[in-house]
């Protein structure tokens, strides 16, 4: 369940264009490198929090432009 959580997040962000990845790194490789980071985290509940540091701190990631608010409203609205 989580995976797609991340996974619906990742992607939407990208084909909204508010997600750039470094070249040559991929989707999937970024989804890996954030999940393998989330047991460390806790709660399911903090995913949204937690997703932003993930992501900003993941080496695939070039750009990150959308807010800790955005990417809690996009985790609460994915529906799998």
């Amino acid at each position: 369940m989580i995976r797609g959580v991340v996974a619906a997040v990742v992607r939407g962000l990208l084909a909204d264009g508010e997600l750039i990845l470094e070249e040559g790194a991929s989707a999937d490789a970024l989804i890996d490198e954030v999940l393998g980071r989330l047991p460390r985290q806790g709660a399911f509940a903090q995913l949204g929090s937690f997703l932003g540091g993930a992501l900003l701190s993941a080496p695939q990631v070039a750009e990150l432009y959308a807010s800790n608010e955005a990417l809690i409203e996009r985790v609460n609205a994915v529906e799998l």
